[in-house]
């Protein structure tokens, strides 16, 4: 019976015992971090972000670069199809030249009396041509700063003047020359002058002028009078 007692008392110790072990609650943890790769994450970011942006400024660069080029480009080519342009013009347009013929009446009481031409050596037709023609005596040798008169007179009727063709033109002075007139010539060493301005328009309705001077050089031995171009007042566009 004692020892029946013994027992039981002995395994309900040993229940109270086992009972009083500390019991382990369930609890969730996070895997613990790999610190290697968010190191390289670290590394790669700032490795690549200085990569992204020299490639965005080398595209931004390379932009403005080629939009500067373009725009040099049209330019070039504009300015190449304006010459190209003017130069088609200046091969179809008329252009006119003056010459002194004959001159007459180069004594005291005669009334000079110039002829000359204007010719058109261009390709197409001089439209609204007219001309102002003057004369006077002029110092011989003339200087390059020699200032011509003003042309006061009016203009001659306006008439068109095909390409390779010509058109006369006359000069009578309203006065007959006197021997004053003669004499100053003569004391000065002065030449007869002639010149004047030719206006006219071409086939493209653009204005152009030409200017001419010409002074007497006396005659050939066949009488012919002779012209020579002066160093002052000879010009065209």
């Amino acid at each position: 019976m004692l020892v029946g007692s013994a027992l039981l008392l002995s395994d309900v110790k040993a229940d109270l015992t086992k009972g009083s072990q500390p019991t382990a609650f369930p609890t969730s943890q996070a895997p613990p971090r790999n610190t290697s790769n968010q190191t390289r994450e670290q590394i790669d970011a700032r490795v690549t972000e200085p990569v992204v942006v020299a490639r965005d400024n080398l595209f931004f660069d390379f932009t403005i670069g080629f939009n500067a080029l373009l725009a040099l480009f049209s330019g070039l080519l504009w300015r190449v199809s304006r010459r190209q342009s003017q130069i088609a013009k200046a091969s179809q347009r008329a252009y006119v030249y003056v010459k002194i013929e004959k001159v007459e009446g180069i004594d005291i009481g005669e009334r000079p009396h110039f002829s000359f031409v204007v010719r058109n050596f261009g390709n197409s037709p001089a439209y609204r041509m007219r001309h102002q023609t003057t004369w006077s005596f002029a110092p011989f040798p003339m200087a390059e700063t020699y200032q011509l008169p003003d042309l006061t007179m009016h203009a001659s009727p306006e008439i068109s003047v095909p390409p390779g063709a010509e058109s006369g033109g006359q000069l009578i002075a309203e006065m007959p020359l006197t021997q004053e007139q003669i004499d100053r010539a003569l004391a000065a060493n002065a030449k007869l002058l002639i010149w004047g301005k030719v206006r006219y328009q071409d086939t493209f309705k653009d204005s152009h002028y030409t200017n001419f001077c010409f002074f007497h050089a006396g005659r050939d031995g066949a009488g012919r009078d002779q012209f020579l171009m002066a160093p002052v007042g000879n010009d065209a566009d």
